[in-house]
């Protein structure tokens, strides 16, 4: 009977010991699942601290103070939508967005929507490669022409080791993203802001309607957060998710890349936030021009808030543009081969790609003088207002197909939700437009 006993409590233990090692096992692989769905949104997320966001945050903060930060917010959440639905599309179908357009569309059709995808990408491209050269102008004097060939090849160089070191791109990339996190909370630090009078900004006032420049403003900042290559980004890094897995897979997967999106973007509403409302301290009791720029903006803080703030400014500037500057030649990469299905060296596609931007970055500071980089930073976030609403037009249509969305659908309420957002965000961006030109 003892043995019995013996051999029994051993086949207990046996059992315990196995369904504990399989319980560790789930855990683990549940932990690696949900990491391994970090970073496609904070990789996004870096175009949403870019230096046009700088650029329109910075001119909000000096001229309206925290009246704006209600719109940098509601910019945030409106990303956090339009990414999520791209992420929906690529859940349906397991391809990224380019690729779907143009399976989807006759030629004639898709064609201006990579036309319009590839000048927003060259816009975008073109901020980034400038607020580097300002920051690097800041930080050492070269001039913006130097500046600018300088990121352009520190981001051919991040994303020339090919395929087997993407993993190493993001690490730099969430490097470069933690130094913009620790040096915005230096300055705010710095800065020291009450809460109490920052945090009613947050809120929406009838005046972002009734004043003409605080709409000015609100607009200009909504055009320099939705980027349109952030749709064809997202998409593509979301869809390497979906390889060989099944219709139910996909919609599991989806929910975590759409979590990891969101909190990537909460993350960016901090720090455009935090850009305001240092550019609200630093002009505070002054009288700004409507062509306050970034280099207007660290002379203040040098007074301010001393030398070592305005130095942890332009490094906080040279590591947002530069990330970015490097996830957005990606998006170039994923829009050329997604539209045309090139199969090009991959040198030969980061030439290509940087050179879009390169030539018509230099030739700025070349033919023009120094003070018209600030207006060509502006110019570029009205290109992106231009270029978003041909590219939203043809997701709602692939978002309302059944059969496209059959394994991911939408309900009617929110396709309607959809439609009304993307018409709203229609006419703002050509309201935007006209008043700029207008100018």
């Amino acid at each position: 009977m003892s043995e019995d006993k013996n051999v029994s409590r051993q086949k207990c233990l046996k059992t315990k010991m196995s369904q504990d090692k399989r319980k560790h096992k789930i855990l683990v692989n549940w932990r690696f699942k949900i990491l391994s769905f970090i970073g496609p949104g904070y990789i996004v997320a870096v175009g949403y601290i870019d230096p046009g966001n700088w650029a329109t945050n910075v001119a909000a903060g000096a001229t309206a103070g925290y009246d704006l930060l209600f719109v940098v917010m509601l910019g945030a959440l409106i990303g956090a939508v339009l990414q999520g639905l791209v992420v929906r599309l690529a859940t349906a179908t397991g391809v990224d967005l380019a690729t779907l357009i143009r399976r989807e569309f006759p030629r004639k059709y898709w064609l201006p929507v990579w036309v319009a995808a590839e000048i927003a990408m060259i816009a975008t491209d073109l901020a980034e490669l400038l607020g580097v050269a300002i920051a690097l102008n800041l930080l050492f004097r070269l001039n913006y022409s130097h500046g600018i060939i300088i990121g352009a090849v520190a981001s051919l160089a991040m994303l020339a080791a090919g395929p087997r070191q993407k993993k190493w791109t993001e690490k730099i990339i969430g490097f470069m993203v933690g130094l913009v996190i620790f040096g915005l909370g230096y300055e705010y630090y710095l800065a020291s802001p009450a809460v109490m009078d920052y945090l009613p900004g947050f809120l929406p006032k009838l005046d972002l309607i009734r004043n003409p420049d605080l709409l000015y403003l609100g607009l200009g900042i909504l055009g320099a957060t939705l980027m349109p290559h952030n749709l064809f980004l997202h998409s593509a890094l979301a869809s390497r998710h979906f390889v060989d897995l099944d219709a139910a897979a996909r919609r599991r997967v989806g929910r975590w890349l759409t979590v990891d999106s969101s909190l990537a973007l909460g993350l960016a509403l901090i720090i455009n936030s935090i850009i305001l409302i240092i550019a609200a301290v630093a002009f505070k009791g002054s009288t700004p021009g409507n062509d306050v720029g970034l280099r207007d903006t660290w002379l203040l803080i040098s007074v301010t808030l001393g030398t070592g703030g305005a130095t942890i400014f332009a490094l906080s500037l040279l590591a947002a543009g530069q990330s970015a500057i490097t996830s957005c030649t990606l998006a170039g990469q994923i829009i050329l081969d997604g539209f045309w299905q090139l199969r090009l060296p991959p040198m030969i596609r980061l030439a290509v790609t940087r050179c879009l931007a390169l030539i018509p970055a230099l030739a700025v500071p070349i033919l023009w003088p120094m003070v018209s980089v600030d207006r060509l930073l502006i110019l570029s976030q009205v290109v992106l207002s231009f270029s978003l609403p041909i590219i939203l037009v043809p997701v709602l249509r692939l978002l309302a197909h059944p059969k496209i969305m059959a394994d991911a659908p939408l309900p009617r309420w929110s396709l309607a939700l959809i439609a009304l957002l993307i018409a709203g965000l229609t006419l703002v961006n050509g309201w935007l437009v006209v008043q700029t030109i207008m100018a």
